[in-house]
């Protein structure tokens, strides 16, 4: 199995995080506790699958050993990322169900998506300025 494919199947049990007994969320655990082992992600897991490894994070805190990792690897392919998904992104990592992400690793994540959002803000909608704001409360970055 490759590290992507493990980091589809942990997102994807995550996914279904009311149908997890206590025995899936223990083997959610250790399974993202592997994958946090693998780091760094970037060279293994596609956009799509961090992306889905940040949402499983709002889902179960099972999962959050990984999600420092995934958001480090994020910050490095930021670019890759749709506009809609970095959003997404930013507010699954801001907002994690278990301990929060390290302030280095949101850090990273935060200063790459504004350097790729800032100059797309007049086009967002107001319900996207929201998300980001939503995403950015509480979130200390350093000035670029």
């Amino acid at each position: 199995m490759t590290i992507n494919d493990l980091a589809f199947c942990i997102a994807t049990l995550a996914s279904k995080a009311s149908a997890n007994t206590s025995t899936t969320e223990a083997s959610l655990g250790e399974a993202s506790a592997v994958l946090a082992a693998r780091s760094p992600l970037a060279e293994h897991v596609s956009p799509d699958g961090l992306l889905n490894l940040a949402v499983a994070g709002t889902k179960t805190g099972a999962v959050s050993c990984v999600l420092g990792s995934v958001a480090e690897a994020a910050a490095s392919k930021v670019q890759d990322f749709t506009t809609a998904d970095v959003i997404r992104l930013l507010l699954a990592i801001a907002k994690p169900k278990g301990p929060a992400v390290t302030p280095a690793a949101k850090e990273a994540l935060f200063l790459q998506a504004s350097a790729l959002l800032k100059p797309r803000l007049p086009e967002f909608t107001t319900v996207e300025i929201i998300k980001v704001g939503l995403a950015a409360g509480g979130v200390a970055v350093a000035s670029e």
